[in-house]
């Protein structure tokens, strides 16, 4: 069973940091100076108790997830197929400024895509939006299509081209 807990540590020889260097299997959902919010299974926590660190039990990842994952809350956002999707549409309907590139794989070997957005042909100055990059941050999904979407589709308004 998987657990959302607190970690606090009030010996100095006990620090927090080294937790989010010891390979434990720990999610490490926030970390505070005086404080871990993490994700992990019951025997990982049982670890960090006889470790010396204090551990307080938040609730069960299943009750968190039937909270706050459920099909409405989700609703309104991508999944990776779906903006994989979107991403390849946009190229495809606009190929004189956007171009669809895989640049990398991720550790499970899924491809890492990117959009290319601009006249190929003219110089100038370069910018960079990321996007999708910590997991369960869907919101650092959305906002990067969506301007990488109005500035391909508006590509010939006067006020993003110059």
């Amino acid at each position: 069973m998987e657990i959302i807990v607190e970690v606090t540590s009030d010996a100095p020889h006990r620090p927090l940091t080294r937790l989010l260097e010891i390979p434990l299997g720990l999610d490490v959902w926030e970390t505070k100076g005086d404080r871990l919010v993490l994700r992990a299974e019951e025997a990982a926590v049982n670890r960090l108790s006889q470790m010396g660190y204090q551990v307080r039990p938040i609730m069960q990842v299943s009750e968190h997830l039937e909270a706050f994952a459920t099909a409405e809350s989700v609703a309104g956002y991508h999944s990776g197929e779906s903006l994989a999707n979107e991403m390849r549409a946009l190229a495809q309907a606009h190929p004189h400024v956007a171009e669809l590139r895989t640049i990398g794989h991720s550790v499970e070997r899924r491809p890492i895509l990117g959009l290319r957005i601009g006249d190929r042909n003219r110089g100038g100055r370069k910018l960079l939006f990321m996007g999708c990059h910590h997991a369960r941050e869907w919101v650092a999904v959305e906002v990067p299509f969506l301007l990488a979407k109005e500035l391909i589709e508006k590509a010939n308004d006067t006020r993003i081209s110059k």
